[in-house]
């Protein structure tokens, strides 16, 4: 499922310079996003474990961040953001995609 997610933002990343592509996938991943992502961020929040997200901003800039979930309400989210190295508030609807941090396997010798 994560794979298919990551395949479909090449996607639509690379699409980007189609402005009628990038509104039309920006309204399929709105109503992808719902419950379930609600519910994950929920989740975090509680567990105090980071997340990747994609984020699209009010400008139209597009980035992948990790965040660390401090507060939530029905429209936004505010976390501590490591690519800015500060906390944000994050609009909701902004947010395309929202996956678990891949955990590094513990070396064993």
């Amino acid at each position: 499922m994560i794979q298919k997610s990551v395949d479909f933002f090449h996607t639509f990343l690379n699409a980007l310079n189609k402005e009628h592509l990038f509104v039309y996938n920006k309204s399929i991943m709105i109503q992808l996003r719902g419950m379930q992502m609600h519910r994950f961020l929920m989740k975090v929040l509680h567990e105090k474990q980071p997340v990747e997200i994609i984020y699209v901003s009010d400008k139209q800039n597009i980035t992948q961040r990790t965040i660390l979930v401090h507060e939530m309400n029905p429209n936004y989210i505010r976390a501590y953001c490591f690519l800015r190295k500060q906390n944000r508030l994050f609009k909701l609807d902004n947010i395309l995609s929202v996956f678990p941090i891949k955990q590094k396997e513990p070396y064993i010798s």
